[in-house]
């Protein structure tokens, strides 16, 4: 069984408990919970001690009270009453499933159970107590026992199918409070939106490592490397609200760079904290805060200024001190300089960290508290503006004695990891983000590539795999990117050249004429709703040409364009009913079913070439349907024949490997290669392990080092 771990367990009578569970169901099929959040009607305990769920032996839910006889039996009978109500709320759930329900009840069975490592069996069977919970006494957890207890209750259940199970997933991640609701309005069958429609229903829940990055609290730093699509929003938003619902006395604070995302993350985290915790967030204890703010919205920043009694300087003011560049990072070096700023949050937890300046990180960490609570979630290869790809210990620096001030090696001793990788892509179908990558690195380019990443075990951390050659200059390599890395339905059901298209022009008047009649075609005719349309304008110059030609077009139709930012509103990025116009940075980090990417050849020109290609990789992945890319002359020719070239064989990129000096930017550092080689020397280990002891021998070792051994394999599927 995988445990999926939250904050674990203060007192040491838990622990051992806890411990004695994970034993006892080790060798079955299913997932553990700790502190698992659960509404009982009573706010001071809001989550079960362990969840345990299982797609053959049904579910347990498991408190621990550590009730005395010497206590008054009212305070036992709450801990029972607390327990019952956390298993009628979760049955609730279930039952409210139509999949999960059979003449009105629940085909997921169930049990709660009180385990009481203080008292004895008969004493509770002296007690006129509820009978409807099960009880483990201090008798079977002293006779080890309590791992055969378990283990017999939750075997009394009857295994559910898979697609229940998923059912059943979707509710303790709650991943169903984020699915859309199902369109009735489709005529044709043979309609992009019927395709949208059957893509939709198809339950999609979270993978263990998001699942795991979600649930915990770490007491201390953590960082969360993502791609583009590998939800690292939502998992964020999701940890900032189990975060918030277990700890309602701390300050935590969610920062994001795209002013656009504020209502998508409000929204997120709204609807988790209501999931869990039957409640809304409380604003006061959770912030979310754009990274500096605007008129009419609090950032960090001017939020830092206010909280100390200091008056934050606008825009115009920091470009007279600083200019242009890092004008954030420089604001809040001075505030840290000048002034004694307060520590302001238990927490923080930054998305789209690459946009970030070095002096912002140290920012957020100088106004922590205690254990220094910072969790970054990125991906450098759609930073727009920071092309460094920085260590901890270089964005955070070193103590007296050079001891980085954040260490990233390892984990904490609650087993909790200090860095994550998700390598997943979840959003972007595989041809989209196949040619966004290598475009972005430009490795089909006929001066050559600008980015690039030198060696295997780079590529294995974002989702390909080496089929053949080594990673020297000069030579040939061959990667593929396998269908359960970039798990997108879509190319399963329309043929895969049909999803990233291509289309060149002699100017912008017949390039937004062409694209006007798509997006015509695709709501009249393909039925598609015009908010699952996105049009992303790369080129700035002309940036109003286009909006203004493809809004005057559309409204011949009948159809809205929503220019986003356009109504004041920075905050919203789609609006019901209307197709959406963006410029790149305003749609970073969001996401549409049909993305079409206009003015695409002005990735061809500008000084910074590294920028521009990671502009056009960010444009391509907004998508979760159909990409295309429009553009006119020589240059949206040279850019389009090499996404043809890309894509010439989808499932395996041969490429020749760049020389060092020739590279731009490099796409690793020493902290990723440090923490490859670690887990490639603990694999090496267990293989020497497993091929040294057989098993005869394997009886003498110590059970415990066998279990941990047993865990890390089938952690990595072997």
């Amino acid at each position: 069984m995988e445990h999926i771990p939250s904050i674990g367990f203060i007192e040491d009578e838990k622990k051992l408990v806890f411990k004695k569970i994970l034993e006892g169901l080790f060798n079955e099929q299913g997932l553990i919970y700790d502190n698992f959040p659960l509404n009982s009607g009573n706010t001071s305990k809001n989550n079960s001690d362990v969840l345990v769920v299982s797609p053959i032996n049904g579910y347990l839910i498991l408190d621990i009270s550590l009730w005395k006889e010497s206590q008054n039996i009212e305070a036992l009978k709450a801990d029972i009453s607390n327990l019952l109500d956390k298993y009628y709320d979760l049955l609730g759930r279930f039952r409210s499933k139509k999949e999960l329900r059979k003449n009105g009840e629940s085909k997921y069975k169930g049990k709660p159970i009180l385990i009481l490592p203080n008292v004895s069996e008969e004493t509770i069977n002296k007690m006129d107590l509820d009978e409807e919970a099960d009880f483990i006494c201090v008798e079977k957890l002293i006779s080890n026992d309590t791992s055969n207890f378990i283990n017999r209750a939750f075997l009394s259940a009857n295994p559910i199918t898979e697609e229940e199970w998923k059912s059943v997933l979707s509710i303790i991640q709650a991943t169903n409070v984020l699915q859309q609701e199902p369109r009735h309005d489709i005529k044709n069958e043979n309609t992009k939106a019927y395709i949208i429609e059957q893509i939709n229903r198809n339950i999609s829940n979270l993978d263990l490592e998001q699942e795991k990055i979600a649930r915990q609290i770490p007491p201390g730093p953590q960082r969360i490397r993502g791609l583009a699509g590998s939800g690292k929003t939502v998992v964020l938003a999701m940890k900032a609200s189990l975060m918030h619902i277990a700890n309602p006395s701390w300050d935590i604070a969610y920062i994001f760079y795209t002013q656009s995302l504020y209502d998508q993350i409000k929204d997120y985290i709204t609807r988790f904290t209501q999931h869990f915790a039957r409640r809304e967030p409380n604003w006061n204890k959770l912030k979310i805060l754009h990274g500096w703010g605007g008129k009419n919205q609090e950032g960090l920043y001017s939020y830092a200024c206010k909280s100390s009694g200091i008056t934050p300087l606008n825009l115009t003011q920091a470009q007279s001190l600083f200019g242009q560049a890092s004008l954030l990072g420089k604001l809040c070096e001075k505030l840290m300089q000048e002034n004694e700023v307060n520590e302001l949050f238990d927490a923080i937890l930054m998305d789209e960290a690459q946009d970030f300046d070095f002096e912002f990180f140290r920012f957020c960490r100088h106004i922590l508290r205690d254990h220094k609570r910072l969790i970054w979630a990125y991906d450098e290869v759609q930073s727009l503006s920071n092309l460094d790809i920085p260590t901890a210990t270089e964005i955070f620096g070193t103590d007296k004695e050079g001891n980085p001030l954040v260490d990233l090696e390892g984990t904490y001793e609650n087993g909790i990891e200090k860095d994550y990788i998700l390598y997943h892509c979840y959003r972007n179908p595989r041809p989209v983000l196949v040619g966004a990558h290598f475009l972005g690195m430009g490795l089909f380019r006929e001066e050559g590539a600008i980015q690039f990443i030198p060696n295997s075990g780079g590529w294995e951390d974002i989702g390909y795999e080496v089929v053949k050659g080594e990673f020297n200059p000069g030579e040939k390599v061959t990667l593929r990117r396998p269908f359960e890395n970039s798990p997108n339905m879509i190319e399963k059901l329309v043929p895969y050249d049909s999803i990233l298209q291509t289309k060149v022009f002699d100017g912008i008047s017949d390039e937004v004429t062409w694209v006007s009649n798509q997006i015509v075609d695709n709501i009249k005719n393909e039925e598609v709703r015009p908010e699952d349309i996105l049009v992303i304008c790369l080129d700035n110059k002309y940036y109003s040409n286009y909006s203004q030609g493809l809004k005057a077009i559309l409204k011949t139709e009948n159809i809205n364009l929503y220019l986003v930012g356009d109504d004041g509103n920075s905050n919203r990025f789609k609006q019901k009913d209307s197709v959406i116009f963006s410029g790149i940075r305003r749609a970073k980090g969001n996401e549409a079913v049909i993305v079409y990417v206009l003015g695409f050849d002005t990735i061809n020109y500008g000084l910074d070439i590294v920028q521009k290609r990671n502009i056009a990789f960010t444009a391509m992945t907004r998508c979760k349907g159909w990409c295309t890319l429009t553009g006119f002359g020589k240059g949206a020719e040279k850019l389009f024949k090499e996404i043809n070239l890309i894509l010439s064989n989808p499932e395996e990129i041969t490429f020749t490997v760049p020389h060092p000096d020739n590279i731009k930017r490099t796409l690793d550092n020493i902290e990723y290669e440090k923490r490859r080689n670690k887990i490639k020397k603990a694999d090496k280990f267990i293989d020497q392990i497993t091929k040294l002891i057989d098993e005869d021998d394997a009886k003498y070792l110590n059970q415990k080092n066998v279990n941990k051994l047993k865990e890390l394999l089938e952690r990595n599927g072997r």
